[in-house]
């Protein structure tokens, strides 16, 4: 099975300046770049530069994707309290909302984190996989593998954090209400 990765950049507060475009040349020979996007697609072989590095100096805008699951957007926005004063977020709420909020964003999984993790798993599991596979046990077997990995992902980082960091998610209504409590 062929893989496929596609990364797109776009700057929109401010074009890109000879200079960074020579930076960004440096990341990949095969890349389009412009003054506003930088676009790549791999057929064979990973990117690699850091999208995260790249957000931070260069675009607003980053879409991610891999035929093996994977999705990864980003959106670089103003500071927070710039953004809640944007967006008429009452402070109560925002203040809550940043106390629960101790998830970092998922990044998008290389070839070499898939290799390593499927590597580390059990023979025995890998068996039932094969298993599972052969025999039609499942209608996507790709998207049943990635399920896995992330999910080991999210227990493996569960596992790492302490009590007082533990990841928290809370739906709109119950932040309104710890707001309203305030």
């Amino acid at each position: 099975m062929s893989e496929y990765q596609y990364y797109e950049f776009h700057a929109i507060d401010k074009p890109l300046t000879e200079r960074q475009m020579g930076e960004l040349r440096k990341l990949s020979t095969r890349a389009e770049i412009t003054t506003t996007s930088f676009t790549n697609e791999y057929h064979w072989g990973d990117f690699h530069g850091s999208p995260r590095s790249m957000m931070e100096k260069y675009f607003d805008a980053f879409l991610y994707y891999a035929n093996w699951g994977t999705h990864w957007f980003m959106l670089r926005l103003p500071a927070k309290k710039e953004l809640a004063d944007f967006l008429r977020i009452d402070d109560k709420l925002l203040k809550v909302a940043a106390a629960l909020d101790t998830s970092k964003p998922q990044s998008a999984a290389s070839r070499a984190d898939l290799s390593r993790w499927i590597k580390s798993l059990p023979s025995a599991k890998k068996d039932k996989l094969l298993l599972q596979l052969v025999e039609g046990d499942s209608l996507h077997p790709r998207e049943s593998l990635i399920q896995y990995y992330r999910q080991s992902q999210a227990e493996k980082l569960a596992s790492k954090t302490t009590k007082t960091h533990a990841v928290v998610r809370r739906t709109a209504g119950e932040l309104l209400t710890a707001a309203d409590l305030r």
